[in-house]
């Protein structure tokens, strides 16, 4: 209700929506009756969410998102979240933009030339589908090979508890660590003295997935190897 009269009495150039599947999909139908150009931000989470989910809430978001075609333009953060649109909503490929994570350049001087410690590196909040449990698991066979390897994971969640649990289980408690609360400084250190960073992201069954994660733009740029899983929209930020 309070929406209309600013709708109806005020001049806009465009409205940009940020809410949410349900959100975005409702008012870019309800703003577009009133022929007013509206922008919508696409992430992928928000709609693969709503195509997997079979709960009465899913249907409804499901329903929704399918608005996205009422949209003057859609900003997508990755190719993925474009072909989703296109292929599963129908939605105008002219009317889709691909802006992804904008690009940096960490101070590349600063980065040693020889590192001593063979160190592989992960950050991310410690979350079902960033795969750090998948990636322990992977970096137990490195270690039989190669025991002076380490892994760092960067991050807290609610699987840090399981997943130091499995790092007891697979006995490698000396070469696996995660670290919370690193300051800017320190995390920019890691990034500088590691050789390669992994995130193992994966879609879960009821849809949950990454979009362009920043963390493989901020590890590109300060000069790492970034090897990232398949699934989402990893592949617009790792160049093969």
């Amino acid at each position: 209700i309070w929406l209309l009269p600013r709708l109806v009495f005020r001049s806009y150039p465009c409205i940009v929506l940020n809410i949410s599947a349900i959100g975005n999909g409702f008012f870019s139908l309800l703003i577009r009756l009133f022929r007013l150009p509206v922008v919508v931000i696409a992430y992928g989470e928000e709609i693969t969410l709503c195509l997997y989910s079979t709960s009465w809430k899913g249907v409804l978001k499901k329903a929704m998102i399918r608005y996205y075609r009422c949209a003057s333009l859609v900003v997508c953060v990755c190719d993925f979240v474009k072909d989703l649109l296109i292929d599963r909503l129908d939605c105008a490929p002219e009317r889709l933009m691909v802006i992804p994570t904008p690009l940096f350049r960490a101070k590349q001087s600063s980065r040693p030339s020889d590192l001593s410690v063979p160190r592989v590196l992960s950050v991310g909040r410690l979350i079902k589908r960033k795969g750090f449990d998948l990636l322990i698991r992977a970096f137990e066979g490195v270690h039989k090979v190669m025991p002076e390897a380490e892994l760092v994971m960067v991050g807290d969640g609610p699987c840090r508890a399981s997943l130091e649990t499995l790092i007891r289980e697979l006995n490698l408690g000396r070469c696996v660590k995660n670290k919370k609360g690193l300051s800017d400084t320190e995390l920019a250190a890691l990034y500088q003295t590691s050789r390669m960073f992994v995130l193992a992201n994966v879609m879960l069954p009821n849809g949950d997935c990454e979009g362009c994660p920043n963390v493989l733009v901020e590890a590109s740029a300060s000069g790492l190897p970034v090897i990232g899983g398949i699934d989402g929209g990893a592949s617009s930020a790792i160049t093969a």
